[in-house]
């Protein structure tokens, strides 16, 4: 038996299945934790899985990768830059699963710019979209297009810590406490799924889904404060003497990801085409998919307002999760407003302070805006009012 011979064929052997399997883990992360697997469907456990092992996973790839020099060097079995131009693909597809999103998206958790409505009056068109945070008598604008590289801007209003969080998928604003399980958070992006935004916290290492405020590793459910979706020229009304967040777009990147965005949100918002990414229940036609609501979730459950509701009914008193509440449709200013209510009070009519006759009342935190094809696939169960 010739031993010399079979060495080689062995180590070739071990080398090509080395070479598949380093090839294949490396190129299957960086597809599952980037938008191709949410268009191939991926479920989201397997992205969870991967964010939990992320470490592991790494340090299997380039162990395998390394396993490869090894048998290079003794056997030269490759040529060397077939090797290292493999070498630099693994580490590509490392870097994509592992940091991409958070170089093309930046968050303004920490470092958000804000300028007076003066200065905002030289960006933006009155008919822009805006999303109105105010506490404790102090407002703030975050206009929808200054949100959509970023997808979060952090800002003490009123004495709290906040961070406005948008996905431009969802077409919706959530704005959180900045506090995570008590702890001070930092939040960056990890990737969508189901056409809605998942964020990691760079503290604690913690995930949420932004539509919920679930959180996946054990921390409490994030706290949401309100906020209202409005027109620019209506801020300015409402709140003359507010605060707004600017997005600069001094990076290079951010024309190329605008245009990217602006093909892909064309779809999103067209009522004739599916969602952009294949992985929604799209099953519940009690309002078209790509209906905007207002969505209210208060103690496990869930109901949203068709913006036809109020058209027939600008002031209602309702009830949900055990809470009395009233929802108000200002119609001067186009914008709706959820706030708090004693059971024994009916509102008749409460303006965009949550001024009434029984005086000021508490702000809920809503929903605004919110594709019906995302609420329906989160919270299937909700009532409807339309």
């Amino acid at each position: 038996m010739n031993t010399h011979a079979t060495q080689p064929r062995a180590a070739k052997l071990g080398f090509t299945i080395t070479a598949v399997i380093c090839a294949v883990m490396a190129i299957f992360a960086a597809v599952l934790m980037t938008e191709p697997g949410q268009l191939l469907n991926l479920d989201r456990d397997w992205i969870v899985s991967y964010y939990q092992y992320k470490l592991l996973y790494s340090i299997v790839v380039l162990s395998l990768f390394a396993g490869l020099i090894v048998l290079h060097k003794k056997y030269g079995i490759w040529p060397a830059p077939l090797l290292w131009l493999c070498g630099a693909g693994v580490v590509l597809c490392l870097y994509v699963s592992n940091a991409l999103l958070d170089h093309f998206f930046p968050t303004k958790h920490k470092n958000a710019v804000y300028v007076s409505i003066e200065q905002a009056d030289t960006l933006l068109d009155d008919q822009e979209t805006v999303y109105a945070v105010e506490i404790e008598g102090e407002a703030v604008a975050y206009p929808r297009r200054f949100l959509e590289i970023p997808h979060v801007a952090g800002k003490n209003i009123g004495g709290q810590d906040v961070a406005m969080t948008f996905c431009a998928l969802s077409n919706l604003p959530v704005v959180y406490d900045s506090r995570l399980d008590n702890q001070e958070a930092h939040f960056g992006i990890l990737i969508q799924t189901n056409n809605n935004l998942v964020l990691y916290d760079e503290h604690s290492g913690e995930l949420i889904q932004q539509i919920s405020g679930e959180t996946e590793f054990g921390a409490p459910p994030m706290k949401t404060h309100a906020n209202q979706m409005m027109s620019w020229s209506a801020f300015k009304e409402i709140y003359p003497q507010g605060e707004v967040f600017e997005y600069k777009f001094d990076r290079w990147l951010d024309n190329a990801l605008l245009s990217v965005f602006e093909d892909g949100l064309k779809k999103q918002f067209d009522p004739n085409s599916g969602p952009l990414f294949p992985t929604l229940r799209l099953d519940d036609d009690r309002l078209p998919s790509k209906e905007q609501v207002w969505g209210l979730n208060i103690n496990g459950e869930q109901l949203v307002y068709a913006r036809s509701f109020f058209d027939k009914q600008p002031t209602h008193n309702s009830s949900l999760g055990g809470l009395d509440y009233v929802a108000s449709y200002n119609a001067k200013h186009d914008v709706v407003s959820f706030f708090q209510r004693d059971a024994e009070i009916h509102h008749t009519d409460v303006d965009v302070y949550g001024q009434s006759s029984a005086g000021k009342l508490e702000r809920l935190p809503s929903y605004n805006g919110v594709f019906w094809m995302v609420w329906s696939h989160f919270y299937p169960d909700s009532k409807v009012l339309k």
